[in-house]
């Protein structure tokens, strides 16, 4: 298992570092180039990188095999889509930051082949009824991902939005879904503890950052989607109180395999 956390925290930081460059470095920089069009959606990817940096750091303590394993094969469809980014827009530290993401999930992966935990050993307090809620922000994230990862030229401009021209709205997309498989994973798990708290915690700082989108001049449609968000957040803390108060359900157990 220490493996596994090692890897976890390496894959987690490095996604925490480019997203943290992504919601800092301004248009026409030499290091990662953009488009003034592009801003928002490279500060949407770097608000979401993040976002799944805290949720890799929250599963370091996690046995559950589903989760880990899903959280590796988000990891690899963002490297691979930060891989063909750096290849078209030829920048150095993207490839950079691609190449070491790589390395991180291969070796989250062969960590997990290695790990076997003793029956009994993955047990996490489940609360199914907190969970549904994963069913809604996976309804919302599946529809931005379809919006920005399919067809972001005919839904974007249609919500005030600059028509996108590099491939960052695409990333939004490939992270967007992630978000959705994971939270559908929450809700089919009977959503463990540790998980549903990691989820609303990256839900949050998504509404603050949303929030700071809208106070900085982006389109309207960054308050909607606080909006949105929020409402998921505040149904979420709602129910998880209610359902502890009520005695959540017993132990989940699943070794991991």
């Amino acid at each position: 298992m220490g493996h596994r956390r090692l890897w976890s925290a390496f894959v987690g930081t490095c996604m925490l570092a480019f997203g943290v460059a992504l919601l800092v470095l301004p248009p026409g920089n030499a290091a990662i180039r953009y488009s003034a069009a592009d801003a928002v959606w490279v500060r949407v990817d770097g608000m979401l990188a993040v976002s799944l940096a805290y949720f890799n750091y929250a599963l370091m303590n996690e046995r559950h095999p589903v989760f880990l394993r899903v959280n590796v094969i988000c990891h690899a469809a963002a490297a691979a889509m930060v891989s063909i980014m750096a290849l078209i827009g030829r920048s150095a530290l993207v490839a950079g930051m691609a190449a070491v993401v790589w390395v991180g999930v291969a070796g989250s992966a062969l960590s997990l082949r290695r790990e076997v935990a003793p029956d009994g050993a993955a047990t996490s307090l489940r609360l199914p009824l907190t969970a549904r809620w994963n069913l809604y922000v996976a309804s919302y994230t599946f529809a931005y991902a379809v919006a920005t990862g399919l067809v972001p030229h005919v839904f974007l401009p249609l919500l005030g939005f600059p028509d996108p021209e590099g491939l960052w709205v695409r990333l939004a997309g490939v992270l967007f879904f992630s978000l959705c498989v994971i939270n559908v994973i929450a809700f089919l798990e009977k959503g463990t503890r540790r998980v549903i708290l990691a989820i609303v915690t990256f839900r949050i700082w998504i509404v603050a950052n949303l929030l700071v989108f809208g106070l900085l001049g982006y389109p309207w449609f960054v308050y909607a989607s606080a909006g949105i968000v929020g409402i998921g957040v505040i149904g979420t803390i709602i129910s998880y109180r209610r359902e502890l108060a009520c005695g959540a359900a017993p132990p989940l157990s699943a070794p991991v395999r």
